[in-house]
């Protein structure tokens, strides 16, 4: 998706982007890859959306530096046994996630994946939020 959901280009809509670009370019800043806006935010009859997915891919190894070993995390949401991993994914997802409702006062559902996880949704609908040129990111 190239352009904001309708919604989104509204008089209000136009200050909720301008609060979602602005905690995407802070998330931007901490995990260094693109932010995006998926999920039900994205149709443009949502006006009121229960809740804003932002979504981020990080590379094996800037995983493993923020949490530990990708396929453990994989592991961990399959067997719903989880280790020190999956708990340190999830306590900075919340982390993040209560950060953006302050930034923005929406309920914000931040979540970053691995890479080769995050694969899996390729083809699914997607707005680019942080405001970084594509130059710069190499892509």
């Amino acid at each position: 998706m190239t352009k904001a959901p309708a919604h989104l280009r509204t008089p209000r809509g136009k200050e909720r982007l301008k609060r979602l670009r602005a905690f995407a370019n802070a998330l931007r800043g901490r995990y260094g890859v693109p932010i995006y806006l998926c999920g039900s935010a994205l149709l443009d009859v949502n006006e009121e959306p229960r809740d804003w997915d932002m979504r981020a891919a990080l590379d094996e190894a800037d995983f493993a530096r923020f949490y530990g070993d990708a396929n453990q995390w994989e592991q961990d949401g399959r067997t719903g046994a989880w280790t020190s991993v999956r708990w340190k994914w999830s306590d900075d997802m919340v982390k993040q996630s209560r950060d953006g409702y302050r930034r923005t006062l929406m309920n914000i559902d931040f979540q970053v994946y691995p890479a080769k996880h995050a694969a899996a949704y390729k083809n699914l609908p997607r707005f680019r939020l942080d405001t970084r040129r594509r130059e710069a990111d190499g892509r």
